[in-house]
């Protein structure tokens, strides 16, 4: 991780569904089973996560996306458009994996997603870049618990179900 070292300071909310957590002088960690992420940083405010992801919401390649920022500053986890990208691939003579894991492993498919990153990135601060990201190949839905019935996303689950 790029940010090491104890935890100086946590705190709870009174219904104990949102934790808090001082990971370093400038970057705080929230939690909650689907809440609002806000990533604090001492020089910059807080930074919520959701403009980055709100620029991915006409993105023909990218269906669902979440970014956090715990420990590694911003990173983003997103299912890619399958059936856009094996058009594209398809258009540029790709011979793309038959599976949806092989696609999001592959190196040219991650190119091309990693060009739609570097779109939104253009449009959002500097401290909101996603910096990493990883390609997941399940779809978040309530069936699976990725998303609450309301289909907010179950941020701790995506977390824990794909890892960071």
């Amino acid at each position: 991780h790029a940010r090491a070292g104890k935890p100086r300071r946590a705190t709870q909310d009174p219904a104990g569904t949102i934790g808090r957590e001082q990971v370093e002088p400038d970057w705080l960690r929230t939690e909650g089973e689907y809440d609002d992420e806000v990533i604090g940083d001492d020089t910059l405010g807080n930074v919520a996560p959701q403009p980055t992801e709100d620029g991915f919401s006409t993105s023909e390649r990218v269906e669902q996306v979440m970014v956090t920022g715990d420990d590694e500053k911003f990173i983003g986890a997103g299912r890619t458009e399958f059936e856009q990208v094996r058009r594209w691939a398809e258009t540029e003579g790709i011979d793309l994996p038959g599976d949806p894991e092989g696609i999001c492993e592959d190196d040219r498919v991650r190119e091309y997603i990693g060009e739609e990153v570097g779109r939104v990135n253009e449009g959002v601060p500097k401290h909101s870049h996603i910096k990493q990201f990883r390609l997941v190949p399940e779809e978040w839905t309530a069936e699976n618990d990725y998303l609450a019935p309301s289909m907010k996303k179950k941020r701790r689950a995506i977390r824990e179900g794909f890892g960071e």
